[in-house]
């Protein structure tokens, strides 16, 4: 269980940062979102996500059996930060749709899934469709990469 708790605490510490970096970008409003808007949002929800799965894990309503060894749940994290942070560093060269969708196969793939055609059409639709949403529909300026979308 602590290994658990460990990765949760983890994620929420990263969501926090997220949340406080994406504080110093433009949060516009909600009718037209500035560039700080959308990372807030995922901030918050990383932290919120983690936080109900560490209740859960100290009310006892968490994984049942014996806790797996720390070194696979600490190898994930340490994916899971560098999988962001390359995504993160490639954002302005890819542009927000391509950099999306490499972050969506690798996250796929830590998570275990080996299903490429699958990983690979829900990979293009969850980026295609925040690309019509965020970019086209409520016009949040995001990095546009050299494909120009």
């Amino acid at each position: 269980m602590r290994e658990e708790l460990a990765g949760g605490l983890v994620l929420f510490l990263f969501g926090g940062a997220t949340v406080f970096l994406s504080m110093g970008m433009p949060l516009g409003s909600l009718r037209m979102p500035g560039p700080g808007m959308f990372p807030l949002a995922l901030g918050v929800l990383l932290m919120l996500l983690s936080g109900v799965s560490m209740v859960r894990l100290v009310w006892g309503q968490g994984a049942a059996g014996p806790s797996p060894s720390w070194r696979p749940a600490l190898k994930g994290v340490f994916c899971f930060v560098g999988a962001m942070a390359l995504c993160i560093s490639l954002l302005g060269l890819l542009g927000y749709p391509l950099a999306s969708l490499l972050l969506l196969l690798v996250l796929f793939r830590l998570m275990g899934s080996r299903a490429w055609g699958f990983n690979t059409a829900l990979a293009l639709g969850v980026a295609g469709i925040s690309y019509l949403v965020f970019v086209r529909w409520l016009q949040v300026p995001l990095p546009r990469g050299f494909l120009g979308l």
